[in-house]
């Protein structure tokens, strides 16, 4: 039986654990750090704008506490509709949810012809232009909460804005990867000797036979729509505790002042 290499996998996000299991390699941690690693990510206009951001004088617009809090809340009611709106759209997809596309071409001797990918790189395509087309404006409203709220999260928004002009086009390409790396799965999966991955028992060999290719599209996309979310999830998070230490007013679970809608996880997303 074949068998994956062992894999850290508790210290990645979900869509580096989900890719780097369809193509049975294994990720090195890297000894860097964070800041290590945005290093190449930013060439030296990036680098002075955001030394800017982060030496200017804090600042922020005043505006009333109630009027600062209704941005709030209405910028985690926008964060809980798009991330809806993506992943229902994702799960409802009827090209992803019907069996596998019989393939372009029959297959030779023993060999299973692989599944034509065209529709599922077409829904790839679109689901990702619309995460693009949802996500940049979402991200420039709780920017702009958190520049009402007080001065430092001014400056945590003004950072924000910095990187997410920088890292715009390397995280466009990046991710624009995700589409050609299902299709190699497509073409390998079921064939003699290929590792087939278990996600819901956390197990690898050779299973009688593959999940099928839509689900596994499926579950990319949304850790793909969970990653995207996570800079604004981690602006919201500061605000919601910004809140909560000027106001001393109990919160839930998830740190919202009571009545405010919680986000919720993306559908089959694994955490």
């Amino acid at each position: 039986m074949a068998s994956a290499p062992p894999r850290n996998r508790f210290a990645r996000s979900t869509l580096i654990r989900l890719l780097s299991d369809l193509a049975a390699a294994d990720v090195a941690e890297s000894p860097l750090t964070v800041a290590e690693r945005l290093g190449p990510w930013l060439d030296w206009t990036d680098a002075i704008a955001l030394s800017t951001a982060l030496q200017a004088p804090p600042s922020a617009a005043k505006v009333a506490p109630a009027l600062a809090a209704r941005a709030a809340r209405a910028a985690a009611d926008e964060l809980a509709r798009v991330r809806s709106t993506l992943s229902r759209a994702i799960t409802s997809d009827e090209a992803l949810c019907a069996p596998d596309a019989p393939g372009a071409a029959e297959g030779s001797g023993d060999a299973k012809a692989p599944p034509d990918f065209t529709p599922y790189r077409l829904s790839c395509g679109l689901h990702q232009r619309a995460m693009t087309a949802a996500i940049g404006p979402l991200r420039q409203r709780v920017r702009a909460a958190l520049a009402a709220a007080s001065p430092a999260l001014a400056r945590l928004a003004a950072m924000d804005e910095v990187l997410d002009a920088a890292m715009t086009q390397r995280e466009r390409h990046a991710l624009g990867r995700v589409p050609a790396l299902l299709e190699r799965h497509a073409r390998l999966r079921g064939q003699p000797g290929q590792v087939q991955v278990d996600w819901v028992e956390g197990t690898t060999g050779q299973a009688a036979e593959p999940a099928p290719l839509g689900a596994t599209v499926q579950r990319v996309l949304l850790a793909e729509l969970d990653i995207r979310l996570k800079p604004i999830e981690g602006m919201m998070d500061a605000l919601k505790q910004a809140h909560a230490a000027a106001t001393g007013i109990n919160t839930t679970a998830t740190g919202l002042p009571a009545g405010t809608p919680a986000t919720s996880s993306a559908p089959g997303a694994a955490r």
